[in-house]
């Protein structure tokens, strides 16, 4: 069934410039438009406020940057007050909504050639010296921190890609579908602007890799203090980046 009634308009939260929320943050009307084909409108009654949005607020979140003028509030609960055509929902149904990245089915792992081309480009961009031509046009914000992103991003794959390795030789094969399993996800449905985004942190909790890692280190006692000096020292960068309210992926 498709039902258009609702308001034309709405109160937001709108964001015309970044600066400290007390400083940018003010209500509006806007227009509010019929939902289209498979689409719903939410009136909301709740929102959240996260990291995310402040980091969009202050103009931090510059990767995938929302443009402006920008409304916080990356998830939402309301109830549906009309819908499109097509649309499973019915109006008056409780629902809760998020934002979604430009995430795409790109088919299995093929991320990982996205990821590929992605930290290329970064790295062009970086020797290049310069700002005013974008090699990796597909991310809005400063062209530096995008490809210092997508590089940082790809040493995060390329270091678990021996790491798998070693999990597929080395321990049961339950282990090693595990690890798979949890990075078809990330790696099968890139992110257009960083198509790598969240590896770290899906890496971070697959238990199978530490593993194989404190078994290679046990047989190669030479190799423990190396590995303590670079785990302290990614520790304090990313402590440190986060710290100081930047994006740590």
């Amino acid at each position: 069934m498709t039902d258009t009634a609702g308001p034309e308009s709405a109160r937001a939260w709108r964001v015309h410039r970044h600066g400290r929320p007390a400083d940018v943050l003010q209500i509006e009307e806007i227009e509010v438009r019929p939902p289209g084909p498979g689409e719903v409108r939410v009136a909301v009654e709740a929102f959240t406020l996260n990291f995310n949005d402040l980091d969009g607020v202050y103009g931090r979140y510059r990767t995938v940057a929302p443009p402006l003028p920008y409304t916080p509030g990356m998830e939402v609960l309301g109830r549906v007050e009309s819908v499109g055509e097509g649309a499973t929902a019915v109006v008056g149904d409780r629902v809760v909504g998020r934002y979604t990245y430009r995430a795409r089915h790109a088919g299995p792992f093929v991320g990982v050639w996205d990821g590929a081309l992605a930290a290329f480009d970064g790295a062009r961009q970086l020797l290049s010296f310069q700002r005013q031509h974008v090699f990796f046009t597909a991310a809005g914000g400063d062209p530096f921190v995008e490809a210092g992103h997508n590089l940082m991003l790809f040493a995060f794959l390329a270091a678990a890609v021996p790491m798998t390795v070693g999990v597929l030789r080395r321990l049961p094969p339950a282990y090693g579908a595990y690890v798979l399993a949890a990075l078809a996800l990330p790696l099968s449905y890139p992110v257009t602007p960083q198509p790598l985004m969240s590896l770290p942190r899906f890496l971070l909790v697959l238990f199978p890799l530490n593993m194989w890692l404190a078994a290679w280190l046990a047989a190669r006692p030479r190799a423990r203090m190396p590995a303590l000096v670079v785990s302290a020292a990614l520790m304090a960068f990313f402590v440190g980046q986060f710290a100081t309210w930047h994006w740590v992926a």
